[in-house]
């Protein structure tokens, strides 16, 4: 089969043809992962959910500021990490408000083995606010950090966004549908996609294997 190369831009980037995403978003694994809700198809490079689920359940099972951190660590370092999902995973070494605000909230400072006066915590750099707090339980899902102003947590991203970014230009020309959402948080995407089987067909025809009804994707997408 002949492929046509489509290429246009899309929010200051280059959406890619069908070879071109085969390449660069799904390495030698020519398999996406797709669930449908909120009427919507929602869809991943198996590659990005394998890679994006191993940092979301690291940030899970955490129980410390340090042990997140590590987690920040490990994928700052990572050169094949997750291109789209976990949508950030937070360097605590940049959020001395948070750490400050977490340190005066703790009810006891000297038994969390902090040592040190509370008025004196915002004379502290940002490296010695962590040294501090880096003891301090996390949780990921009550850490206001790894939340949105709506209260949404921040890691799972906007699958109507995240879907559209990666989508090959032959099919988002095909089948997308202009965006209309909107909201507070809301990131309109160019295209949303709606009809689950002619995507699937869609995909097939260019030789990708499709997995509906993906459990990891399910995970790996908040819902």
């Amino acid at each position: 089969m002949s492929v046509r190369i489509i290429r246009f831009r899309y929010m200051g980037r280059l959406r890619l043809s069908v070879n071109e995403a085969k390449k660069y978003w799904m390495a030698d694994d020519l398999t996406i992962c797709v669930i449908q809700s909120h009427d919507q198809v929602w869809a991943l490079p198996r590659v990005e959910v394998k890679r994006g689920l191993y940092y979301v359940q690291k940030l899970e099972i955490a129980t410390t500021i340090e042990d997140a951190q590590k987690v920040y660590e490990e994928y700052s370092l990572d050169e094949n990490r997750p291109r789209l999902l976990p949508q950030q995973i937070i360097n605590f070494l940049w959020q001395p408000d948070f750490l400050l605000e977490i340190l005066e909230a703790s009810q006891n400072a000297q038994s969390e083995g902090i040592g040190f006066g509370l008025e004196n915590l915002s004379l502290l750099s940002n490296e010695e606010l962590y040294q501090f707090s880096k003891k301090l339980k996390f949780d990921l899902f009550n850490c206001s950090i790894y939340r949105d102003e709506a209260d949404t947590p921040v890691i799972y991203g906007q699958p109507s966004f995240w879907t559209d970014y990666w989508i090959p230009a032959e099919i988002a020309e095909k089948l997308g549908v202009s965006d209309s959402g909107y909201g507070i948080d809301y990131e309109p995407a160019e295209f949303i996609y709606t009809d689950l089987e002619a995507f699937k067909k869609e995909f097939h025809q260019y030789g990708i294997n499709v997995l509906d009804k993906d459990t990891d994707l399910h995970v790996l997408s908040g819902y």
